[in-house]
Formats: C-alpha cells, structure tokens, sequence
C-alpha cells in the first residue's frame, strides 16, 4: 500500500492525476493492498505478537468493508461535494471532492476511510488510547470538512468496523490472537462478495 501510495503520490507531482486516480482507486489496489501488507508484517514483524496485532487490523479492515460495500450499494447516496457543488470553492484543497465526484458519486453512505482508520485505531488503543481517537477524530473530520462525506456517513463506517470488532470478540478472537491465514480469508471473503455483487449489478 505505501508502495502505490508513493507511486500515486509521484504521478500527483508530475501533474499527472489520471494516473494517480488509476493507481489509488483501481480494483487492483483494493484486492492487492491488504495481501502485501498481511505478508509484509509477517516478514517485517519484530515479534509474533507485534504480527499478531498488524494481522488484526487488516482483519478489521478486510472484514468491515463487506458491510460498507453492501450498504453503499444499497443507499447509493449522493456525496456532499455533489449536492452542494458551490461549498468546492470554499475549501483550499479541492481536489479530493472533485475526484470523488468523478469516481465515486453515489457512494456516500457509509464511509469506508472512517471504517479503515477505525481498523487501525482498535488495535493500537490498547497501547495509545488517546493517538488512536486523534487519529479516528481527524480522519473522520477530514472527510465531512472536504465535503466527501456527511457525519451520519463517517459514523456508519466508523460502527461497521467496531460492529466486526464486537463479533469477532464474541466468538473469541480479539487483538492478539490473528493468525497469518485470519486476514487472507477475510480478504478473500471481501473480494468474494465484491465480485458477486458486480456479477449480479450486470
């Protein structure tokens, strides 16, 4: 992910956006990403436990994203920066709410970066409580601010992931306890349902 990140970030510099769109919101990046990063933590991963915490939250991650991609289906609502086209002149970066308006239009309901950074932010809370809720505070802040999500949005994705976190739990598995094979499965399972849903849209 930091790999396409940089590339993506490369092509921006260049004047190049077509290919940062193609690099950040391609289909490959999403199957991709959370592979690479499963298996980068378990050759980076200073320790067993450390791995175990990197895998639950690309678990997390993986898992949320069935929920967010079922309900932005279902909804299909329309993002901020396109109901309220005249609010892009007001923010300094605008950007980010015309690519949205490009690229994902009606996919605003819930928010899949808030359900990301919640991801990230439950197995870290356990060592930085407070680092976690700044990172979850102004992630979800970034979202409503760049006018590509509404509140009620960025708090849907936020619960979807704390929602398979609570089920997870219950079924005995909380940060610690992923094994290499957790995310992969969870993964697999995400691009199962996406490609399903894709197949059935047809």
């Amino acid at each position: 992910l930091t790999i396409m990140l940089g590339s993506a970030w490369w092509s921006f510099l260049k004047g190049n956006v077509a290919m940062m769109t193609q690099v950040l919101f391609s289909n490959i990046a999403f199957a991709a990403s959370p592979l690479i990063g499963t298996g980068l933590c378990y050759l980076l991963a200073p320790s067993e436990a450390a791995f175990s915490i990197g895998a639950h939250h690309i678990l997390l991650y993986s898992s949320s994203l069935i929920p967010v991609m079922l309900l932005k289906h279902r909804f299909r609502r329309f993002r901020p920066c396109l109901t309220n086209p005249d609010l892009i002149k007001n923010r300094y970066i605008q950007i980010l709410p015309k690519l949205q308006t490009k690229l994902g239009p009606d996919a605003s309901f819930p928010s899949g970066d808030a359900a990301a950074v919640v991801a990230f932010a439950i197995p870290l809370a356990s060592g930085r409580p407070f680092l976690a809720f700044l990172l979850i505070l102004l992630a979800c802040v970034g979202r409503v601010f760049f006018l590509v999500h509404y509140i009620a949005d960025t708090l849907a994705g936020a619960m979807s992931t704390y929602g398979c976190h609570w089920l997870l739990r219950k079924f005995g598995h909380d940060v610690g306890d992923a094994q290499w094979w957790h995310p992969v499965l969870a993964h697999l399972a995400f691009v199962a349902v996406g490609l399903m849903r894709r197949s059935n849209h047809k």
